[in-house]
């Protein structure tokens, strides 16, 4: 902000913006702009900077809206951060660097800023809040809205290789932290479910950060260790990965790797219902059911900032729940029953129902 209370801001050519956001001093050089100018147009380009689960789905958006406004090629400009992994693994989409805003030129075509359009939904009292993200985006650029079979999920894994992991057991993912404080599980009951579930499973833990891994029987430690396609490479060789609301679960859904996901602050169908596999391999456990509060979408708005949903769970209640839901998904299905011999999977069957 200027000393004299002047904001400045770059407008690039073609660039789309409200105009109630800016008080423009001198309107001739702009012109009404309406979504029909899109159609049929050689670029489209979109902003959004963050964070790594919305650019997933703004990709899938992109490609759906390219479908249905037969645009040639659609780029995008976001975080340096994102820009490796984004370019490697969408590479129908040509992407750039958030610092390149300021410097768009005309053939960037028109440039729609996504920046706050997801975060309409961060109120409770907004309908809004009970809408997948992609649906909230299919709605703001007027696009019809398609099953999840038509939605596009697919990327670039050539080249991509991870450890192999050689387990007598079905070998489940679990994220050790949540996109913030807000969807993040206490540490001690993170390692306690760990410990739990490696009595009947191989647990594989996944977080960036190397210094929040552990060891124990049944459980290898990948935090830290694999970059976001390995990643998904990994989460594709896995019979299920118990997440909490983050980028892990987004990339799941390009792995179509069954899921339970714990969810506190946001709700199954604004978060699940679009995953390749759900209903069936894709569940949400509810934590704020389990503590008696309803989901807040990050507003603390019933807790008064105590994030019971996360911090106050009955731990018994949830692991039973988490088993609940991961039989459910494995069923005698999973990747592991698949390769044992008859006898051996079926006592492990039986173990696994007690």
């Amino acid at each position: 902000m200027e000393p004299n209370g002047i904001q400045q801001v770059v407008i690039s050519p073609n660039m789309v913006f409200r105009e109630g956001d800016y008080k423009i001093l001198n309107w001739k050089p702009f012109e009404e702009f309406n979504l029909g100018l899109l159609s049929n147009q050689k670029v489209v380009t979109f902003y959004r900077q963050y964070a790594l689960g919305d650019i997933i789905q703004l990709v899938v958006f992109a490609r759906e809206f390219k479908k249905q406004y037969k645009v040639d090629e659609i780029r995008i400009i976001t975080s340096n951060r994102f820009l490796k992994f984004c370019k490697f693994c969408f590479n129908d989409i040509k992407w750039y660097d958030s610092d390149y805003i300021n410097w768009l030129t005309p053939d960037f075509g028109y440039i729609i800023n996504f920046n706050s359009i997801l975060e309409r939904d961060h109120d409770i009292k907004n309908c809004e809040c009970y809408n997948h993200r992609i649906h909230i985006l299919l709605d703001y650029m007027e696009c019809n809205h398609v099953t999840k079979e038509q939605l596009d999920w697919s990327c670039n894994l050539n080249t991509i290789k991870i450890p192999e992991i050689k387990s007598d057991l079905p070998i489940i993912g679990l994220q050790i932290r949540g996109s913030g404080k807000l969807k993040t599980l206490p540490f001690n009951q993170i390692k306690q479910i760990a410990n739990e579930l490696a009595r009947y499973y191989t647990v594989v833990l996944i977080d960036h950060d190397k210094s929040k891994g552990f060891t124990g029987k049944n459980i290898v430690n990948y935090c830290g260790m694999l970059n976001i396609p390995q990643v998904i490479k990994l989460l594709q060789s896995l019979d299920c990965c118990i997440t909490m609301d983050s980028g892990i679960l987004w990339l799941a859904h390009i792995a179509k790797c069954p899921v339970v996901t714990l969810l506190a602050s946001t709700r199954e169908n604004e978060r699940l219902t679009l995953h390749p596999l759900y209903p069936n391999k894709a569940k949400a456990v509810n934590l704020a059911e389990i503590v008696g509060c309803q989901p807040c979408f990050e507003t603390m708005c019933n807790c008064n900032g105590k994030i019971n949903c996360m911090n106050n769970v009955n731990y018994d209640k949830m692991i039973t729940e988490i088993k609940s839901k991961l039989k459910s998904v494995l069923g005698v299905q999973s990747k592991w029953l698949e390769n044992l011999p008859k006898k051996q999977a079926k006592s492990h069957v039986i173990n696994l129902l007690k």
